[in-house]
C-alpha cells in the first residue's frame, strides 16, 4: 500500500520526521545552540528587500547564461565538477555580494556564526534519518546504496547549489520578517514559501512538464515550505535545514521512485 503513495508522499513524510525531530532538539537545546544577536542600529528591511530583489533579478539573467552555456567551460577533476561548483557560485553571485557586503551578515542571512558545527552536524544526521525513511517507504533501493550515491563527490555542485539556495532563502525570510514584524511573521513564511516554491516553475515548463502539474507539484511545495520556514524562522537559522534540504532533493536521482 505505501508503495502506491508516490514521491511527494514519501517526501513529505521523511521532511516531517527530520522536523519534528529539530523540533524537540530546538525546544531542548536552543539556549546552548543560539546566542542572541544584536540588531544593527541602521536596520532597512524594505531597502534591504529593494537590493535583493534586483538581485533575484540579476541571479535570473546569469542563469540563463549558465543554460545557454555561456558561462565556465566545463573543468572536472575524478568525480568533481568544478566548473559546475563555480558556476552555482557565480550564478548566486548577487546574493552573495549582499551577504559579504552586510557589517552583520549572519543577523541578515539567517546564519549566525556560533556554535555552527554542532547545527551543522545536527542537520546531516537528520538528513540521514529523512533519507532512511524515504528508503523505507518507497521500497526501491536499500539505504545503504542510496546513502552512497547522495555523498559521493559527484554532488558536490549540487550541495553548493542548495546551501546558496538555502542561503537566499535566509535573507528573504530575514528582510520579509524585519519588515512587516513580527506579529505578522505568517505573511513572511508565506511569501518566501512561494517565491521559493514557484521560482522553480520556468525551469518545470521548460523541461516540458504540464502547467497543471507543475502547478500541483509546487504548490505542494509551497505548503511544505511554510511548515520548514517556521522552525528557520523561530532559530534563524538556515544551516541545520541545508543538509536536511540536500538529502531530500537527491531523493529524484536516486530513489528510483517516479513523481511524474
Amino acid at each position: 500500500m505505501l508503495q502506491n503513495f508516490g514521491y511527494y508522499n514519501f517526501l513529505g513524510l521523511s521532511y516531517a520526521l527530520a522536523i519534528f525531530l529539530w523540533a524537540i532538539l530546538y525546544k531542548s537545546f536552543a539556549k546552548n545552540l543560539y546566542a542572541v544577536q544584536d540588531e544593527p542600529e541602521k536596520d532597512k528591511p524594505w531597502l534591504d528587500l529593494g537590493f535583493l530583489l534586483l538581485a533575484g533579478i540579476a541571479t535570473i539573467l546569469i542563469g540563463q547564461l549558465y543554460t545557454a552555456g555561456q558561462l565556465l567551460p566545463e573543468l572536472q577533476w575524478d568525480n568533481l565538477k568544478i566548473s559546475e561548483c563555480l558556476n552555482q557560485i557565480i550564478i548566486f553571485s548577487p546574493f552573495l555580494l549582499y551577504f559579504f557586503l552586510k557589517k552583520h551578515p549572519g543577523y541578515f542571512a539567517c546564519l549566525p556564526s556560533r556554535n555552527w558545527l554542532p547545527r551543522l552536524g545536527i542537520g546531516l544526521v537528520l538528513g540521514i534519518l529523512a533519507i532512511g525513511l524515504f528508503s523505507l517507504l518507497s521500497q526501491k533501493r536499500p539505504f545503504p546504496a542510496i546513502l552512497s550515491d547522495v555523498y559521493s563527490l559527484s554532488n558536490t555542485h549540487f550541495a553548493i547549489q542548495i546551501f546558496l539556495e538555502d542561503l537566499v532563502i535566509g535573507m528573504l525570510l530575514a528582510a520579509w520578517s524585519r519588515a512587516l514584524g513580527e506579529k505578522y511573521f505568517i505573511w513572511s513564511l508565506m511569501l518566501v514559501a512561494a517565491i521559493f516554491a514557484y521560482g522553480h516553475l520556468p525551469a518545470n515548463l521548460a523541461e516540458g512538464i504540464p502547467l497543471q502539474q507543475a502547478l500541483l507539484h509546487r504548490s505542494f511545495d509551497a505548503l511544505l515550505a511554510i511548515g520548514i520556514l517556521f522552525y528557520i524562522f523561530k532559530s534563524k537559522d538556515i544551516l541545520w535545514f541545508w543538509p536536511i534540504h540536500f538529502a531530500m532533493d537527491m531523493m529524484q536521482f536516486y530513489s528510483c521512485v517516479s513523481y511524474h
